[in-house]
């Protein structure tokens, strides 16, 4: 199973659909969002694109704290891989 992650902190929307529609036709499996916005900008996704799990972290602990959620959430679930995908 290959998994990937992106944090995101107010991107565009247009930027986060693009990005997800990359990875799915990459074959990802799984796709972590981890919102640190104020607002659940990205929720609607998930009923979107099936693939992601939308986790919303608005005390934005950072960058590598929410890829590090992803990560782990990945190795529990038995990923043999894991993509971490940068939205800028």
């Amino acid at each position: 199973m290959k998994t990937t992650s992106i944090v995101t902190f107010h991107n565009e929307i247009t930027d986060i659909e693009k990005i997800v529609t990359s990875a799915i036709q990459n074959n990802i499996d799984k796709i972590y969002i981890i919102d640190n916005s104020v607002t659940e900008l990205f929720k609607g996704f998930e009923s979107k694109f099936p693939k992601i799990l939308y986790l919303h972290y608005p005390t934005n602990n950072g960058y590598g704290a929410g890829h590090n959620i992803a990560i782990r959430k990945s190795i529990e679930e038995g990923a043999t891989y894991h993509i971490v995908l940068n939205p800028d």
